[in-house]
């Protein structure tokens, strides 16, 4: 059973969220939230949410703050870190202040484990997992990519959110419109060496080390979205107690998995499992 649920952060900003009840043949003693990519609706998460609910957690997913149903993009004048600072910060309380004596974990989505940097771990997380999460600044991409990534930063983002008040859907970017100061911070972040990190930044995302709990993180081959250096780069940011599994579609009988593969739906059979026995405390 899910239901759609309403926060506030704490700038009074409504955030609509889902909540996946967890079934279990005793109490319910786990909670995971679920982090979206950069401009992904909570929607495209709900599968992986209801295969977690299934196997005995409760589930949170979110849409950030002109994303989905939190409100029209081309109202928010905010720039990305509010997504961490105040949207994941809202979120997090809420499961701590509902689920107060619960284990919790972390599922965060490309940007949505890099996010984190913005905001201190919760009190009561156990785990993080993260799902295709790389480093934006486009030189921890490898030549020609990098090149690409700097076009795209410095001229093609800019543009298209000077010619249309916020970033479309184009095939610059995949996921929904991003509101205008989102975009363009986060063409700012991925021009500066440490990208969130820089110390130009205000605020700078300082918190990813402060995450000294066990993390894994899962990559792929063929992810042409954020391919295998700039994972490496981001994995630097967090503390070593990090195991990282680099994965090739063929060695786990997939013809592709990109950067989205592991989130749908026909891996209810492959690798939903295996983060499954990962949370329990086994190897992936």
């Amino acid at each position: 059973m899910n239901r759609k649920i309403e926060i506030k952060a704490a700038d009074d900003q409504k955030l609509c969220c889902t909540f996946f009840s967890g079934q279990s043949e005793t109490e319910v003693t786990k909670v995971i939230i679920i982090q979206s990519a950069v401009g992904v609706k909570r929607g495209f998460y709900s599968p992986l949410a209801g295969f977690l609910a299934k196997n005995g957690y409760h589930v949170y997913t979110i849409d950030y703050r002109g994303i989905g149903d939190s409100g029209d993009p081309s109202t928010i004048e905010d720039g990305i870190h509010t997504w961490g600072t105040l949207d994941l910060r809202a979120i997090h309380e809420y499961v701590e202040a509902n689920h107060p004596s619960m284990d919790l974990h972390i599922i965060g989505h490309s940007g949505g484990g890099w996010l984190l940097g913005y905001v201190r771990p919760p009190k009561n997380l156990k785990s993080l997992v993260l799902l295709n999460v790389g480093d934006g600044y486009f030189n921890a991409f490898p030549f020609p990519a990098n090149l690409t990534m700097y076009l795209n930063w410095k001229v093609h983002l800019p543009r298209e959110v000077k010619k249309h008040g916020l970033l479309l859907t184009s095939r610059y970017y995949y996921g929904a419109p991003l509101p205008k100061n989102i975009a363009l911070e986060w063409a700012e972040m991925g021009l500066l060496k440490g990208f969130l990190e820089n110390p130009s930044l205000n605020p700078k995302g300082k918190f990813l080390k402060s995450y000294n709990i066990r993390k894994l993180s899962v990559s792929f081959s063929d992810d042409t979205v954020i391919p295998l250096k700039p994972i490496k780069s981001m994995m630097k940011k967090f503390d070593n107690n990090l195991e990282h599994f680099h994965l090739h579609p063929k060695d786990i009988n997939e013809k592709e998995m990109g950067h989205f593969g592991i989130l749908k739906p026909n891996q209810k059979n492959n690798l939903w499992p295996r983060i499954l026995v990962w949370l329990e405390g086994n190897s992936f």
